[in-house]
């Protein structure tokens, strides 16, 4: 069964990044961790084309500019775009930059060498670390599903510019021929359909069977991104039976292999069984998926991500993976839109058969999901699911932070479940979460920690200023752990409101804890709205709670929110300033291409004032939000 343990890493907030002002331009995260100076279309000076996405960029460039490494890019021509929220689609109210690095950067020095800043009006943004490189020996690709060709082209140029100079065709042929360093930019001029056949299996856009590719290593990754300013689609089209060698279903499968430094970035995924599947003793190791745009349409599995990360299915297991990172991905409309015959439809599920460490979940939505359910075992969705397999596993350092999930049928998170070890969790930290409005039919559980243990988890978990919404429903949360602290602070919980359900919110313990359990079981200044009966193994405010808000309206700035947008609080709402400092506790971190926010900034990566609001947002507002110029926020 799943177990999670939480451990704080210890970072030092930076004085700069602490102290920006609320409208400073934050960048959060890029399409890649390191990229070449030079190379695009065969040039000497012009490099790679990266993107970033964070917020207060602005609609349009103006004076505004990015440096890279105190290069600062002061041309038109060195952006593909500025502000865009499109192709693919930017949740959340984000936005996208697209430049172009350029050969007076840096291309020396310890991993990672540099940083990327964007100045706005003026004001300069955090740093987001990178590393610029020189080309040597790796290429960047360009790919043409309409023009291109994979044996008359040398695949240097995004057009076709005779005497074989021209775009591939296929991701299968990147999949074959890439090497370390390599960078592929799919042009946006027609769906991807084409198969990947490696002899054995036909069923995916890659193949990646028997480690039949090669790997990207730090500072000299591999990358699969769409095209500046245009959307690739990959459309996998279900070609036959499920599972069989030549069902093409699938738009990348790993079997028997061990992945690292790829990345994903930017790509439509459309898809009848899985848009990503690794099962069969493979591995991931620093993998990342960022800005993609992920849905389905079958009824088979129809999960976004299958990642059995610590070693695969076989039942051998025992590899690790790690560096796992989802960033700003729309993960939507899993399954056909009716009751599936088979599986569950779930976004991201991350199981065990191994070690996994250092996981990411960042800056998603998940949602909406349609209503597929049968039965309590089968079809239903939800955002993700953290499972167990063997008594080896282990989850550690889990980090779910800044999602938005909505509009699905079964719990949108589970955490900690399984059918193998009840201790394979450690370290998790989810905050800065919203969690609803959910399918109203649903009847489920809201959160799920450890659900089905039959032996005390040993997790530590802290769930700090998050917003749960479940108005029309039930709202239970399946806390069946003993042994470490679970920690629940500053968190907003809304439940049925209709009181049309015997039970509102429920946490309780299966399995006959200690007496002291109500000494790790730890909650303060929470807030609790609707129609509450508290069962388990406390009566009254669950845990013994100190500084909690009982029935009270947390008064949104929307009465029935339906959008991430519409959970930011009013002038007049009691959560304001009515938490506890947490910042301590879930430092901010900074890794080459990724910003993770502390708990000391909000859902929007506003700094929390002192005392911090209650929930996932610490700005407050009496009108329904509006985005900045170009931005719809959704």
């Amino acid at each position: 069964m799943n177990k999670f343990f939480l451990m704080l890493p210890i970072c030092v907030i930076s004085p700069a990044l602490s102290s920006l002002a609320a409208d400073a331009p934050l960048v959060l995260f890029s399409d890649m961790p390191d990229a070449p100076v030079s190379g695009w279309e065969a040039s000497a000076t012009k490099g790679a084309a990266v993107s970033i996405w964070g917020r207060n960029f602005g609609s349009a460039r103006g004076s505004s500019y990015v440096t890279v490494g105190g290069v600062a890019l002061m041309n038109g021509s060195d952006y593909a775009e500025w502000g865009a929220t499109a192709n693919p689609d930017v949740r959340l109210g984000m936005q996208r930059i697209t430049f172009f690095l350029n050969s007076s950067m840096i291309t020396g020095g310890a991993y990672p060498n540099t940083s990327i800043t964007v100045t706005v009006n003026g004001v300069p943004s955090n740093q987001l670390k990178f590393h610029t490189r020189a080309l040597a020996s790796s290429k960047i690709y360009f790919f043409d599903n309409t023009n291109g060709n994979d044996s008359s082209y040398d695949g240097l140029y995004s057009a076709v510019a005779g005497a074989g100079n021209g775009p591939k065709k296929t991701p299968g042929w990147f999949r074959a021929n890439a090497a370390a360093g390599d960078i592929a930019y799919f042009r946006g001029t027609s769906v991807y359909e084409t198969v990947d056949n490696d002899g054995l299996y036909a069923r995916a856009h890659m193949q990646m069977r028997g480690n039949r590719f090669e790997n990207g290593i730090e500072g000299r990754s591999v990358s699969v991104v769409s095209y500046p300013g245009e959307v690739a689609e990959w459309y996998a089209p279900n070609t036959g039976t499920p599972d069989a060698a030549d069902n093409f279903s699938k738009n990348v499968e790993m079997q028997w292999s061990d992945i690292s430094y790829w990345n994903f970035s930017k790509l439509k995924w459309y898809f009848y069984d899985f848009g990503w599947t690794m099962s069969m003793d493979s591995s991931a190791n620093n993998v990342r998926f960022a800005g993609m745009d992920v849905s389905s349409y079958g009824e088979w599995q129809a999960q976004g991500w299958n990642m059995c990360a610590g070693g695969g299915n076989t039942g051998t297991g025992g590899k690790t993976s790690g560096h796992l990172y989802w960033l700003g991905n729309w993960v939507h409309d899993l399954g056909p839109g009716s009751a599936p015959s088979h599986y569950r439809h779930y976004p991201i599920y991350l199981n065990g058969y191994g070690i996994t460490d250092y996981v990411y979940y960042g800056y998603n939505e998940f949602g909406p999901l349609p209503n597929t359910m049968i039965d309590a075992e089968h079809g239903g969705s939800r955002a993700f699911d953290i499972y167990g397999h063997t008594a080896a596993d282990t989850i550690d350092h889990v980090y779910i932070f800044n999602n938005y999930a909505h509009h699905m049928t079964r719990q949108p998170m589970a955490i900690g479940n399984g059918d193998g070890s009840p201790n394979f969790l450690r370290n998790v930290y989810f905050y800065n979460n919203i969690i609803g409005p959910q399918d109203s039919a649903t009847n489920e559980n809201t959160m799920s920690v450890g659900a089905g243990v039959t032996d005390q988890m040993l997790a530590n978990l802290k769930f700090y200023n998050n917003t749960f919404d479940s108005r029309d429903e039930t709202c239970e949360f399946m806390w069946d752990q003993c042994d470490p602290a679970l920690a629940f602070k500053n968190n907003i919980v809304v439940a049925n409101l209709s009181g049309s359900s015997d039970h509102s919110v429920t946490l309780y313990n299966f399995y006959g804890c200690p007496a002291d359990t109500a000494v790790r079981l730890v909650g303060s200044n929470n807030l609790w709205y609707g129609n509450l009966i508290h069962d388990g193994i406390h009566g009254g405010n669950p845990w013994n709670e100190t500084s909690t808000l009982t029935n009270n309206d947390p008064r949104f700035v929307v009465a029935a929110p339906e959008n991430a947008a519409g959970y930011r609080l009013q002038e007049t709402s009691p959560c304001r300033n009515a938490g506890v400092d947490l910042s301590s506790e879930i430092a901010e971190e900074s890794i080459a291409g990724v910003y993770r926010v502390g708990v000391n900034r909000d859902f929007y990566g506003v700094l929390r004032g002192s005392p911090p609001h209650i929930g996932a947002f610490d700005e407050t507002d009496t009108v329904a939000p509006t985005a900045p110029g170009g931005v719809t926020v959704r």
